[in-house]
């Protein structure tokens, strides 16, 4: 196994090095390494991380310190929902990637659109993904702003701990925090020399490998770390017929796709994360920072089709004897799909004390990305649809956030941000080597967003235990986008005479809007550890522009929320509970729909939806050995004006997909299943002078749909010009909007979990994991186009070892 980076990725992170290796060896020859620190077991004052965020540690062992709010306060003074997951938690749980999130916080499904990624908190989603789109759940890493759909999809490595905000965040977290946000923050350089690295092995040749090491330079002036991340999986998915007939794609500059061997999926990661903390006194701190991510992650493109594929009637040939798969974690396509995400962020967190007149902290980031995908649409060996997609993008980002104590009741922020994309696509119908004659339409979209906003927030102390927060932003966006589309035959543009020359449609297309978000909470404090909350909060996510054909635009889609809540904390153990009510409006929803034998990615606004419900988590230390933790939200979600509503269901011979207007009003949004819930825990043991630790995390979910739900239709007519579902359902009539979707999810369980026995030096750590031990099934992705209905599955039952060591 070898980990390959560019010198030129490796060029910051090797000059940390540089300077880190003299004091890392000096420190290694004192023979005093970093061990565990001791302490009261049930410490009340807050514990910070050197950065400044939250503490690694679990919400059982004390305090949480949390930056929710932008600054640090204890996570039970908190008026907001807000749940901390720390690393330690994460691996006992058997949770190892973003898209798993859901399996530990109840109220949060992380679903993909194809190869994009997208969040839910409590039901408010977005389907719509394509170029240059945002998700309406904001994701920061270290408070840089992630914007990308592709490059949010990664395992965790370094990390600290990861705050999940539920409701609209838009005060503090922009405009595309409509659901709330999701903060993931790595370790940072302390002032101790400490490092560890594990290796494991696990189902499906699952070998991860990791390593990091914090080596403070000069003391209370320099530290750095650097952190190291690589996996390799073979994947779950086959092929039935190796890939036949084992056509070659060939794209200058970039790798090929070619089948060999049955493995469809074959997922990399590699990633390389460096900081160098500069404190030079005088209360300013600098942090540098450089991440490079390479991720090969083809999972959303395995496409099997179950159903109504036009393909179905071809004869089979004896290269390729499988048409049609029909069978779960199968697939029957001529190329291997290939998903690249590669990217490099440069980053500058700047804190600057000014001691009474309050503190500074800015975030400039840059990131550059190249994306490179390859997949066959049709989902057989023949050749139909198969595409190519190329992507670079540039963002970058300068936040400033300013906070100051006027006086001993009234705590001021304020701040401002900048967000600049530039993203270009190429993409389109590709030739193989050796073809001639064949058709192709390539179509060139550059899509660019500016956005500037500006916030103030403000809590004063009314008497004793009242507190009154009051807060808005002022948000501006614009976007731009454009489409060319170039039809080439035997790779040569045609001419105009012939209908294939660039078209561009319509020029540039532009979309703007302005908006002010404001909020409002009063929390009141019975004593340090108990808090009572209400708030009324509203988010916005910004209108965008669809980037396939007709070029549509979608108005901005807004969220007003209210919410109480109750927060308590008695020694070890710890409630959280909230009620809340959103009234949705013009939420953007998309689907693809097959015309006329072709696949094209519809987007609207929903007339809107009304979400209600509770969610609580309780955690708690039993016993001095033994932790236990739990979770559980009700969700209902439902559109309350959707009677145009684009649907996917099967035509009357039931032989294909087709486009049907129908009315979805109290149908169940996407991703808003009605309960979900999670329950786990720890119990350690001594075993020859060590620690042995049993853990282990059960999560469920109800019905829900993935992407889209769509409903069968048992009787079309023309409504208008359109065609309309007339009479809904499959079965009897008086199952009307009662059934459930086409392409909804029935529900799951879950369990995972470790046994790990750690030694008396609490050095040397062995492990057995396991991923999914009751090996259930549930889909994935669940969708339909008029190259068939489709569906993927989630990963089998897998079970592996891991070794670690830590200094």
């Amino acid at each position: 196994m070898v980990i390959r980076f560019t010198r030129g990725r490796l060029m910051a992170a090797a000059a940390l090095a540089v300077v880190a290796w003299p004091q890392a060896q000096a420190s290694a020859q004192t023979g005093k390494p970093a061990g565990r620190q001791t302490g009261p077991a049930y410490p009340t004052a807050p514990r910070t991380a050197p950065d400044g965020t939250a503490p690694d540690n679990d919400a059982s062992e004390g305090d949480i310190v949390v930056t929710a709010l932008r600054r640090q306060e204890r996570q039970v003074s908190v008026p907001a929902a807000v749940t901390v997951v720390n690393a330690d938690t994460l691996v006992k749980s058997g949770v190892s990637k973003f898209q798993d999130l859901g399996n530990l916080v109840p109220g949060v499904q992380i679903s993909r659109s194809g190869s994009y990624t997208q969040p839910a908190i409590r039901g408010v989603t977005t389907t719509f993904a394509g170029n240059g789109q945002e998700t309406n759940v904001g994701v920061y890493i270290d408070g840089f702003y992630q914007s990308d759909q592709l490059s949010i999809n990664q395992d965790f490595a370094n990390l600290a701990n990861i705050q999940v905000l539920k409701g609209p965040q838009a005060v503090l977290y922009g405009r595309n925090a409509t659901g709330g946000a999701i903060l993931i923050t790595t370790k940072s350089p302390g002032d101790q020399l400490e490092g560890n690295a594990s290796i494991s092995y696990a189902r499906y040749d699952d070998i991860i490998a990791q390593a990091y090491v914090s080596v403070p330079v000069v003391k209370d002036v320099l530290a750095v770390n650097i952190a190291g991340y690589f996996r390799k999986n073979d994947g779950y998915f086959k092929d039935v017929n190796n890939f036949a007939p084992n056509q070659i794609i060939r794209t200058p500059g970039l790798r090929d796709a070619i089948g060999s061997g049955d493995n469809t999926v074959n997922y990399r990661q590699r990633s390389l994360r460096a900081k160098a903390r500069f404190t030079p006194g005088s209360g300013v701190s600098l942090t540098f920072g450089y991440n490079y991510t390479f991720i090969n992650d083809p999972r959303g493109f395995a496409y099997g089709i179950i159903g109504q594929s036009p393909y179905a009637a071809l004869v089979p040939t004896a290269a390729a004897p499988n048409v049609q798969v029909n069978q779960r974690d199968k697939t029957s396509l001529n190329l291997r799909p290939q998903n690249l995400s590669e990217g490099d962020e440069f980053t500058l967190l700047g804190e600057f004390d000014l001691g009474s007149g309050g503190s500074i902290t800015t975030h400039t980031g840059y990131l550059t990305k190249r994306d490179h995908q390859i997949y066959d649409f049709d989902g057989t060996p023949f050749d139909g649809f198969e595409g190519l997609q190329i992507n670079k993008r540039r963002t970058f980002t300068q936040g400033l956030d300013y906070s100051v104590n006027l006086g001993d009741r009234l705590t001021l922020l304020a701040g401002a941000f900048y967000y600049s994309d530039s993203f270009r696509t190429t993409n389109g119908t590709v030739n193989f080597v050796g073809a001639t004659g064949v058709q192709n339409i390539f179509t060139v979209l550059p899509f660019s967003t500016r956005s500037y906003s500006a916030y103030i927030d403000a809590t004063y102390k009314i008497g004793n235990h009242l507190y009154l927060t009051a807060g808005g932003r002022y948000n501006y966006d614009r976007k731009v986008l454009s489409r060319t589309d170039i039809v080439t035959v035997g790779g040569v543009v045609q001419p105009v005479t012939t209908g294939g020359a660039a078209q561009n449609f319509g020029g540039p297309v532009r979309e703007s809007n302005k908006r002010f978000t404001p909020h409002a909470v009063i929390r009141y404090e019975f004593d340090p550890d108990t808090n009572l909350y209400a708030s009324i909060s509203t988010g916005f996510k910004a209108g965008t522009i669809n980037s396939a054909f007709p070029l549509n635009v979608l108005k901005p889609e807004t969220v007003t929320a209210y919410e109480i809540g109750y927060k308590m904390r008695r020694g070890p153990f710890y409630l959280d509970a909230s009620g809340f009510y959103y009234d949705y409006k013009d939420n953007q929803v998309a689907a693809l729909l097959p015309v006329i034998g072709q696949t094209s990615t519809f987007i609207q606004n929903s007339g809107g939806a009304e979400i209600y419900g509770a969610d609580g988590s309780i955690t708690a230390r039993v016993a001095d050995a033994f932790n236990l933790r739990a979770g559980l939200a009700y969700l209902h979600a439902r559109y309350t004006n959707f009677a145009n509503a684009n649907n996917i269901s099967i035509n009357a011979s039931g032989t294909a997909n087709t486009t049907v207007i129908a009315d979805w009003t109290g149908r169940r949004i996407a991703r808003a299943p009605d309960w979900t819930g999670s329950f786990g825990g720890d119990y350690t043991v001594k075993l020859a002078g060590g620690d042995l630790q049993f853990s282990g995390t059960a999560s469920f979910s109800s019905r829900y749909a993935p992407q889209n739900a769509s409903y069968n239709c048992r009787a079309f007519g023309v409504v208008n010009g359109v065609n309309t579902c007339v009479v809904p359902g499959t079965l009897t009539p008086d199952q009307g909007k009662g059934q459930p979707g086409r392409l909804e999810e029935n529900g799951w369980f879950l369990f995972g979990g470790q046994i790990q026995w750690t030694d008396p030096s609490d050095h040397y750590t062995i492990a057995i994991y396991a991923e999914n031990l009751t090996n259930e099934r549930y889909k994935i992705i669940s969708s339909a186009s008029a190259y068939g209905t489709y569906e993927m599955y989630n990963q089998p039952r897998s079970i592996g070892g891991r070794l670690g060591v830590k200094f």
